[in-house]
């Protein structure tokens, strides 16, 4: 995570979805990492982007507190 932190100032590309899969948000949300949900959330990373097949980071969250930032967050 400390990673994450220091490569997001200096312009990560937050929303990279490589070969059209998941995105570092879809990652996290899959994992229950509610922390990184939050620091990705907090630098801008879309919260609705799909894979090419169809999978949202609201559709691979696997626990409600999750579940509860993506919504809140706008996630459909």
């Amino acid at each position: 995570m400390e990673v994450v932190k220091i490569l997001l100032p200096v312009g990560a590309k937050i929303n990279i979805q490589p070969y059209g899969e998941w995105t570092p948000l879809m990652s996290a949300s899959a994992r229950g990492r509610l922390a990184m949900l939050k620091i990705l959330l907090a630098h801008g990373a879309e919260v609705n982007l799909k894979t090419r097949r169809g999978e949202t980071a609201f559709s691979v969250a696997k626990n409600k507190e999750v579940i509860q930032l993506l919504k809140g967050a706008g996630a459909r």
